[in-house]
């Protein structure tokens, strides 16, 4: 039993102290650097522009073929956003990821730099409101019988108002703090 508590601190403490963002783990591994700048977003860059290109081409087959106000035509569009469209979101959100960590880290006039507002927007949700397995919640933006916010990827949607937040702009709202004050809040 008392080996099992040992484990669980060591864990609690152990995530603690790991690094949050991509920056402080090129702190960590410096040497990766290299391999992002040199490999990574190159290949990357290839894979964006060929879902690029095949979206496109599909697209111009598709409107060749039915036309715009043809019903299968609609469903093919919207197959081809689905399908092919959220893995060119995610090539892209990648790019961007690394393109940040690797940046010189800059810092603005009141003293918030890039990184503060990635530990920010990586916040646990779960420090700031009571969210269910299911990852819904209720909104306290207005009031609620049963869960209308929905939380993922650490974004936040209120299906009632049809509006959404990422951390920072969640605690600007809620506790009406301006953006610089909001990340600092975030960074504990």
């Amino acid at each position: 039993m008392k080996m099992r508590m040992k484990m669980k601190n060591w864990q609690k403490q152990n995530k603690e102290n790991r690094p949050r963002t991509e920056r402080e783990w090129l702190k960590v591994f410096p040497e990766a650097k290299d391999y992002l700048r040199n490999k990574k977003i190159p290949r990357l860059k290839k894979q964006k522009a060929k879902l690029t290109k095949t979206i496109k081409a599909e697209l111009i087959r598709n409107y060749s073929i039915w036309g715009e106000d043809n019903f299968y035509g609609w469903l093919l569009r919207e197959w081809l956003a689905v399908n092919k469209g959220e893995e060119l979101e995610e090539v892209s959100k990648e790019i961007k990821q690394i393109e940040f960590a690797l940046a010189p880290e800059s810092i603005s006039k009141n003293g918030i730099t890039n990184e503060m507002i990635e530990i920010a927007k990586n916040y646990d949700w779960n420090k700031l409101i009571e969210v269910g397995k299911n990852g819904m919640t209720l909104c306290p933006f207005h009031s609620d019988k049963r869960p209308s916010m929905y939380i993922k990827n650490n974004f936040a949607f209120c299906f009632a108002e049809n509006k959404s937040w990422d951390t920072i702009a969640f605690v600007m709202e809620r506790d009406g703090l301006s953006f610089v004050e909001a990340v600092r809040a975030l960074q504990n």
